[in-house]
């Protein structure tokens, strides 16, 4: 099988920069281009369209978001190209796995490149796994890139990491919610 487009999805976590690099290398080995896509989740209850001034700026939340999505891309960015690939994004906000398929179909992805925590027992539980849900629902074939431990993490072990799950975007979201 031959790919030509890669879609990596990231969290903005440190091991989605290590994914990406991944991605890129793969990529660059196979003449394909990389596309990173970050998907940023509205908190429940709160509508895309909604508007709200958490800058002082009225904007919906889909806008708030995605701009914030748009200037944390560059490291990821960097990674892919580290290691010769071409590369492009994308940012869209909706929910995580349904969203991520839509935009592999929208851009013709021929193969997905995500990260797993490797979470197992209560940890998967409790958390699930993005990564889990777009594997078993997926239409295309999907690499499992198995993150590692970093220093620079909060966590020794990588089932119970929280980086990545909620932007600083999200978060504050999440407080316009709660008013």
């Amino acid at each position: 099988m031959e790919f030509t487009r890669i879609l990596v999805p990231i969290d903005f976590s440190v091991c989605s920069k290590l994914v990406a690099g991944q991605a890129g290398q793969l990529a660059a080995r196979l003449g394909a281009e990389v596309v990173l896509l970050h998907v940023a989740r509205s908190p429940d209850g709160l509508a895309t369209t909604t508007g709200v001034t958490p800058e002082g700026e009225p904007v919906t939340v889909a806008g708030y978001l995605a701009d914030e999505a748009e200037q944390g891309m560059a490291p990821y960015l960097a990674a892919a190209r580290e290691k010769g690939a071409r590369v492009t994004h994308r940012v869209a906000v909706g929910p995580v796995v349904s969203t991520i398929h839509r935009v592999a179909e929208q851009e013709r992805a021929e193969l997905l490149v995500m990260g797993t925590h490797g979470r197992k027992g209560i940890a998967r539980a409790l958390l699930g796994s993005v990564a889990e849900q777009t594997l078993r629902t997926a239409q295309l074939p999907v690499m499992m890139v198995r993150r590692q431990p970093r220093p620079e993490c909060d966590h020794e072990r990588c089932d119970w990491c929280q980086l990545g799950v909620r932007t600083d975007g999200e978060r504050a979201m999440e407080a316009e919610l709660e008013g």
